[in-house]
């Protein structure tokens, strides 16, 4: 599906960037909506919105052992 109404799609790297594109969408009265690794587009993502994607945040943060199960904490772009 190719998109063709996105007004910007941004790749932040780390926090301090999303808190920018948050910021700037905020004083610029833009509306975001947040895209995943994009595997299958749709028409939420295709709007006249800024896409802040989470493809950068895909480190796992932790893994903690436990006796039933294991719990896995990572960022949303795993």
């Amino acid at each position: 599906m190719a998109c063709y109404d996105t007004e910007s799609l941004y790749f932040p790297k780390n926090v301090n960037e999303v808190s920018e594109v948050i910021l700037w969408s905020k004083d610029n009265g833009k509306k975001i909506r947040f895209v995943g690794a994009q595997h299958s587009a749709n028409s939420v993502f295709c709007s006249k919105h800024v896409g802040l994607s989470s493809k950068y945040f895909n480190k796992i943060l932790g893994i903690k052992k436990g006796k039933e199960y294991d719990v896995v904490r990572t960022q949303g772009g795993v």
